[in-house]
């Protein structure tokens, strides 16, 4: 794999701080930053994959049984924006009634 020498500009308190933590680590600030970068690109494909595969799920729901309230929407997007519906911090049924109901 080859390497290319790019240019960046950060706030300066981050700056120190990554060269803080990759000393710390005993890496150079290059490495340091290659994980975090490739760290960053792995957790955005895994988000995207887990959204397509929830879009999915969601056509097919609807194709066998309507469209879901609305109400439901409104709770899956106060989760997904990390939002604690009614004190639940997870998917479960008391925090969605719904659902609870079949």
């Amino acid at each position: 794999m080859g390497v290319r020498k790019i240019s960046v500009s950060i706030p300066e308190e981050i700056a120190d701080q990554a060269l803080a933590d990759a000393a710390r680590r005993g890496v150079g600030l290059s490495a340091w930053l290659t994980e975090a970068v490739r760290e960053r690109l792995e957790r955005e494909r895994t988000i995207d994959v887990g959204y397509r595969a929830a879009r999915e799920l969601v056509v097919e729901y609807e194709a066998e049984h309507g469209p879901i309230p609305a109400e439901a929407h409104e709770w899956a997007q106060a989760v997904l924006a990390g939002a604690d519906t009614d004190g639940a911090a997870g998917f479960d049924d008391a925090a969605h009634p719904q659902r609870a109901a079949g």
